[in-house]
């Protein structure tokens, strides 16, 4: 007999702490036509919370200025963003110069 089992539930992979003082870091440099790249992005914490400050403060949609990137991009479950691979190697998708501001937080 075959039994179906649930999916255990995903753990997040960055502390809300973390991020919300990263955000509060971040927050001066927001504003349109800036542009930001969330580094080893895992789930996309950051991704949203600074999704969410942009949409709603400075009327910026998502996909204009954040892109993401991980190793598993897979996991990337902030809609609003693209997530690109980081290559085996640890090689960015991108040129350093591409995006105003970097942010890589709770990243080994």
């Amino acid at each position: 007999e075959t039994v179906a089992t649930q999916a255990p539930p995903v753990i997040a992979l960055s502390h809300h702490s973390t991020n919300d003082k990263v955000l509060s870091l971040v927050k001066p440099l927001c504003r349109p036509g800036v542009t930001f790249l969330d580094v080893g992005a895992g789930r996309g914490l950051f991704s949203q919370q600074l999704s969410d400050y942009l949409r709603t403060t400075h009327g910026v949609w998502p996909s204009d200025a954040i892109s993401a990137c991980d190793t598993a991009p897979c996991i990337f479950a902030c809609r609003d963003v693209h997530c690109d691979a980081i290559s085996e190697g640890g090689q960015l998708p991108c040129p350093d110069e591409t995006f105003d501001v970097r942010c890589s937080i709770e990243v080994v």
